[in-house]
């Protein structure tokens, strides 16, 4: 396009011709981060949701969600595990204790999500849950929404930081053989009852509280029983995720011992299972798959 500018020299303004193009405005199909949130459908939450929750992500350049403001065809439940699936982030308001809420967090970390607990009160905080950190907002949704905005930021920001802040703190033995994230095979003989004996190193110069990360087998349903597991949860793929009594504090180069019994509806001599070994912290989840090759020994 051929355009004109005009210089002022003294008090006579010169014209002189350019040569300019017009262009489009920039815009992006890239969507934005999404961040599917948990919490109960109740009216007292609306403004929680509106303008805490949905304002921090709108601000973080991220956009939220909950289920009953979709459309959609399938049954509720199987919506929502979709959608946690799909979802970069999560967000829970744990208020109240909820019940519907708290499945269907256990089941967003046992997929591994990076999920942001709420509550507006630390006495809605079981016991099983104390070593997750949550956001305690006594009833003020500006903090909340600041507080949230900051964090959902920084996982933005960060996507890959779980995986090296927990990579090499703590290490992970069953039987005396190492874990790792790749996958390791343990062989076994056993009765009725199976025990496998997990030892926890910590190999960082820190002191670990007991407070800091959560041992948890996700496990298929043949494994019908684990003994001292604190809670259970049944996950709709057919597994179970079996939460463990909390670990004592961890100095370092600490170790301790922690044992898994369990035992199986297979009724055969010998066959192999595939267990995943799941530690939760503050930073995310670690997941170390074992198959265990059981060979049960009938009495003599």
């Amino acid at each position: 396009m051929i355009g004109f500018a005009e210089l002022f020299y003294g008090f006579r303004p010169i014209r002189i011709k350019t040569n300019c193009t017009a262009k489009a405005p920039v815009s992006t199909t890239t969507p934005k981060p999404f961040v599917f949130t948990l919490m109960p459908f109740e009216s007292k939450f609306d403004d929680v949701y509106r303008l805490g929750i949905k304002a921090a992500a709108e601000e973080a350049n991220a956009y939220a969600e909950r289920v009953d403001e979709q459309i959609f065809h399938e049954s509720i439940l199987t919506r929502i595990y979709n959608q946690i699936a799909k979802a970069d982030l999560i967000v829970a308001d744990m208020t109240g204790r909820n019940p519907n809420v708290f499945y269907e967090v256990g089941y967003a970390h046992a997929l591994g999500k990076n999920v942001f607990l709420l509550t507006q009160t630390a006495d809605d905080i079981p016991f099983d849950l104390k070593h997750f950190p949550h956001i305690v907002y006594n009833g003020r949704i500006s903090d909340l929404k600041d507080n949230l905005r900051h964090r959902i930021e920084w996982a933005l920001k960060n996507p890959n930081s779980i995986a090296r802040e927990t990579s090499a703190d703590i290490e992970l033995y069953i039987n005396g053989t190492l874990l790792t994230q790749s996958g390791t095979e343990v062989e076994m003989d056993g009765t009725q009852f199976l025990m496998l004996a997990v030892d926890i190193h910590n190999v960082s110069e820190r002191i670990y509280d007991s407070s800091e990360f959560q041992l948890t087998v996700v496990a298929p349903k043949i494994i019908n029983s684990f003994r001292g597991a604190a809670s259970t949860v049944t996950l709709p793929d057919n597994k179970r995720l079996h939460v463990f009594p909390t670990v004592p504090r961890l100095f370092p180069d600490a170790w301790h011992s922690q044992t898994i019994e369990f035992n199986d509806e297979h009724g055969g001599k010998e066959f192999d299972v595939d267990i995943l070994i799941r530690v939760f912290s503050e930073f995310g989840k670690r997941d170390y798959p074992v198959k265990v090759r059981m060979v049960i020994r009938e009495d003599e």
